[in-house]
């Protein structure tokens, strides 16, 4: 195989020039596009292909990040949240010209556990992690001092992370259903969810600042377990708001813990007769299914997109620069939620 010093010498240039033009950096250092047209005819010539691990050795850096993933996640609704962040991890990147390697196993603690090593054999320059990973790698040795970047932890960490501002989003929902006619919202929660009383309190306080009446009811989660599929998920909110909802005097707005929820409350209100928006408006939140239904669903953002372009942002900033490391320990960086209206919502009745 071919070799740089081989590919120099059937061009007639330098082993340094001939690196530079097959690195893409020829403009920089200005060969002539003559010598650098030789170079590349040369590479071609012997089949040149550049040893990726030695590259990688002497440079000290792999160009290439990490996105830790469970491919065998029995929660389909969390494959899709991770999903939309790993496209927008991987657009930045590109942007660096950095490639994103998926690392995954079947259960979370094996996927971050691969995850970890593949930092400290250094096969990926940094991690963009699901949150949730910080439980399997936070007593692990090594791991304070590893470029991570984590993504909607539920617990504090030491490394950076990029979380969701859910306030401007529902802030601009409740402007948009007062601006609608809408004297009161009712907010359809997950019982037992980490959101349901922050995301509630959020709700209440805007409502009551806006001079809304609110009132809140529960999808009780017992019967949502981590294993739901889709389908049954939306089936058994279907059948559990059916058993709350009276009727004869239903809301006129309701917003939802998510979008799945927002379904299986929509299904429930067009099996008694309700229709979705002249009766009642609905509003989701994450916008992970709700861009697949009809009507269009007005939905309340995650950013999931921007929530991972946001963190790879981050993670290439710290990548050989330990005082961009340091400088950012406990960072959190917010992205705000936004309002996406959709064909859901209408005037009061």
């Amino acid at each position: 195989m071919a070799n740089i010093k081989d590919v120099a010498k059937r061009a007639e240039v330098s082993v340094t020039t001939a690196s530079f033009v097959l690195s893409g950096k020829a403009a920089e250092f200005r060969i002539s596009e003559t010598a650098a047209q030789r170079v590349m005819e040369a590479a071609d010539a012997l089949d040149y292909r550049p040893n990726y691990h030695a590259r990688t050795f002497k440079r000290g850096r792999s160009d290439v990040l990490g996105f830790p993933i469970v491919l065998q996640d029995p929660n389909r609704y969390l494959v899709g949240f991770w999903q939309g962040m790993l496209t927008g991890v991987d657009l930045r990147a590109r942007e660096d010209k950095c490639d994103v390697l998926m690392i995954g196993s079947d259960t979370p603690k094996d996927t971050a556990l691969r995850a970890f090593e593949s930092v400290r054999k250094c096969q990926v320059d940094a991690l963009v992690a699901p949150g949730f990973m910080t439980y399997f790698l936070k007593d692990r040795p090594g791991y304070k001092k590893m470029p991570i970047v984590f993504l909607s932890p539920d617990q504090v960490t030491e490394h950076p992370s990029v979380q969701l501002d859910p306030m401007p989003g529902l802030q601009t929902a409740v402007d948009h259903l007062k601006e609608l006619g809408h004297a009161s919202i009712h907010y359809v929660a997950v019982h037992g969810s980490d959101e349901t009383p922050v995301r509630g309190n959020l709700l209440k306080g805007l409502a009551e600042q806006a001079g809304l009446s609110f009132s809140i009811g529960n999808i009780w989660s017992k019967t949502l377990g981590r294993e739901t599929e889709v389908s049954s998920y939306i089936d058994l909110c279907r059948i559990n708001y059916a058993a709350q909802l009276d009727s004869d005097h239903p809301p006129t707005a309701i917003i939802c813990r998510n979008d799945l929820v927002a379904i299986g409350v929509q299904a429930a209100l067009q099996d008694v007769g309700l229709r979705v928006p002249a009766d009642v408006s609905i509003i989701g939140f994450d916008n992970i299914y709700a861009q697949s239904t009809y009507p269009r669903m007005t939905v309340i953002s995650h950013m999931l997109e921007e929530m991972g372009e946001v963190a790879c942002e981050l993670a290439l900033s710290m990548v050989g620069k330990d005082k961009v490391f340091k400088a950012l320990r406990g960072h959190v960086a917010q992205v705000p939620s936004e309002l996406i209206v959709g064909k859901t919502t209408a005037k009061a009745r």
